[in-house]
C-alpha cells in the first residue's frame, strides 16, 4: 500500500502557529483525546475545500487534488482521469502513551475516478479556545501553506448518499458458505478458518503485494483465519466487520488482513467488501448459501 505523509492538525490559530511548530512543540497538553463522533460531519476550509467524515467510517473530500500532486504520486494515481472527489475510510490511530487518541489516518480507495490504495497519515486533534480546527498541508502546490477547516453544520453533505447493502449489524453466527454476485465462494468454518475461491478483490491497486509469480489474470485462492471485530473507525463499537487474516494466497505462504462489513438486508445477512464508490471499485456482496 502506498503510504504518503499527510499532516492534518488542529491549529492554534490565535497564536499563529505553523504545523511544524505544533508537532515539534514539547507541550502536548492541548492535544485532544479524539472520539469518532467529534469528527463526524462536514468540514469546510478557508479556501472553499470541503470534506466529510461519516459515522460509518467513510471519508469524502471535494477538490482535494492538491493532496495527490508531486512526482512521487504519479505511479499511484493519474489525476488527468478526473478531478474533484476523493474517498476512502478514516480511523483513529493507536493511542498515545497516556491513552489519548490524538491522531488518526485516512486511507483512500478511489481518487480521480480510479481505484487506489493510498494511505495519508496522520491528522492531529488539538483543543483550542475556539474548539477544534483542522489544518491541512496544501502539499507541493503550495509548500508550507496550511488550509484551516472548521466544522460546518450548515454545509451540504459531501458524501454522495449512495444506498448501502443494508444496515450495519453485529453478528457472530457466520459460519457457512457465502457467495458473491459472481458465485465465488467464501467458506467461513466454525473453527475460525476460512477458504476463498477468488480474492482478486483484495488486491485491486495492490497487485504488487501478491506472492511472487502470482498475477490477477486468473482466480486467486486464499486460506487463513477469520474473526468478527469492531470496524477500524470505531474500535470500541460493536463487531460489525469480519476480518480475514491470510495464511496462503494462490497456494503460497502469505500474510495480510482484509475486512468485510456485516449488513442486515431484510432477513439476510450480507458480507460486503470495502468500497466508497462501487461504480469505480466493485463491491463484492457475499450472501450465505449453506449454513451448518
Amino acid at each position: 500500500m502506498r503510504r504518503t505523509l499527510l499532516f492534518v492538525a488542529v491549529a492554534v490559530l490565535a497564536a499563529g502557529c505553523s504545523l511544524g511548530d505544533i508537532l515539534n512543540a514539547p507541550d502536548d497538553s492541548r492535544w485532544a483525546d479524539l472520539s469518532g463522533p467529534e469528527l463526524v460531519g462536514v468540514w469546510q476550509g478557508d479556501h472553499g475545500h470541503r470534506f466529510e467524515f461519516t459515522a460509518d467510517g467513510e471519508f469524502y473530500g471535494k477538490d482535494l487534488d492538491y493532496l495527490f500532486a508531486g512526482d512521487d504520486m504519479r505511479d499511484a494515481v493519474d489525476m488527468t482521469q478526473g478531478a474533484g472527489m476523493a474517498s476512502g475510510r478514516w480511523q483513529l490511530a493507536r493511542p498515545l502513551s497516556d491513552g489519548r487518541h490524538s491522531f488518526g489516518e485516512v486511507t483512500f480507495d478511489v481518487v480521480a475516478n480510479q481505484p487506489v490504495a493510498i494511505s495519508l497519515s496522520t491528522f492531529l486533534a488539538i483543543n483550542t479556545d475556539q474548539g477544534l480546527r483542522l489544518s491541512v498541508d496544501m502539499g507541493r502546490q503550495s509548500p508550507g501553506v496550511f488550509e484551516s477547516f472548521a466544522k460546518c453544520g450548515d454545509c451540504p453533505p459531501v458524501a454522495p448518499g449512495r444506498p448501502k447493502p443494508g444496515k450495519l449489524t453485529a453478528a457472530t453466527d457466520l459460519a457457512g458458505t457465502w457467495r458473491d454476485q459472481h458465485r465465488t465462494a467464501l467458506v467461513l468454518r466454525p473453527d475460525g478458518t476460512f477458504t476463498a475461491e477468488d480474492v482478486r478483490w483484495a488486491y485491486v491497486a495492490t497487485g504488487r503485494l501478491l506472492p511472487y509469480n502470482v498475477t490477477e489474470t486468473d482466480p486467486i485462492t486464499a486460506t487463513g483465519t477469520w474473526k468478527t471485530s469492531p470496524p477500524q473507525h470505531d474500535p470500541n463499537g460493536a463487531a460489525t466487520s469480519v476480518v480475514l487474516a491470510f495464511k496462503t494466497v494462490a497456494g503460497k505462504p502469505s500474510f495480510g488482513v482484509r475486512s468485510l462489513l456485516i449488513y442486515q438486508s431484510g432477513k439476510e445477512l450480507v458480507l460486503a467488501t470495502l468500497s466508497t464508490d462501487p461504480e469505480v471499485l466493485e463491491q463484492h456482496l457475499f450472501i450465505a448459501h449453506e449454513r451448518p
